[in-house]
């Protein structure tokens, strides 16, 4: 009788050991499986990611196309296209600036993914530089589209504001590295 309560006592032992190996074996197999989904999700936004980049990349040849006729083409004056549209509206879908609106759609998409956390703003920072020589040279072109989006001085505020937040956040974040790493 001593021996099969002993016995008995074992397998009680042996049971409970075998449940907590179950246990850890389910577990790391869970964290196992988390990796592998974590590094399949990585994955597919590097895939989503070198789209971003490539699309910026199209968009940088334009920023240069644009650019170069501001400084060349007297149709593309201010004075001229004001002249030229009554409205801010008007003057940013008009086939003289069809570059430039679509420069600003691809980096106000972008600013609006960045802003409402589509997209990984570290990330983006690290990889997609900010046109600042477009955002410089086209100062007085926004102003004047955005003040008078709707005609007779009305203005659309909100006008390009995920683009500027963007322009923001990319310079804080230069600031930040620029006194970590001089």
């Amino acid at each position: 009788m001593d021996i099969l309560l002993s016995i008995v006592s074992f397998l009680e032992k042996l049971t409970v050991i075998g449940g907590i190996c179950a246990g850890l074996f389910l577990i790391w197999n869970r964290n196992k499986m988390t990796r592998i989904s974590q590094d399949n999700l990585q994955l597919k936004n590097w895939e989503q990611l070198q789209k971003i980049i490539d699309r910026d990349t199209e968009i940088r040849n334009h920023i240069f196309s644009f650019l170069e006729k501001m400084d060349n083409n007297a149709n593309l004056s201010i004075d001229n296209l004001k002249k030229k549209y009554a409205t801010g509206k008007l003057l940013y879908l008009s086939s003289e600036l069809k570059e430039f609106s679509l420069i600003g759609r691809h980096y106000e998409q972008l600013g609006a993914s960045l802003r409402l956390k589509y997209l990984p703003l570290e990330l983006i920072n690290e990889v997609i530089p900010f046109p600042d020589e477009f955002w410089d040279k086209t100062e007085k072109l926004r102003e004047i589209i955005s003040t008078n989006w709707f005609g007779d001085n009305k203005p659309l505020n909100s006008f390009w504001s995920n683009f500027a937040w963007m322009r923001k956040k990319w310079h804080e974040k230069r600031k930040i590295q620029q006194t970590i790493d001089p």
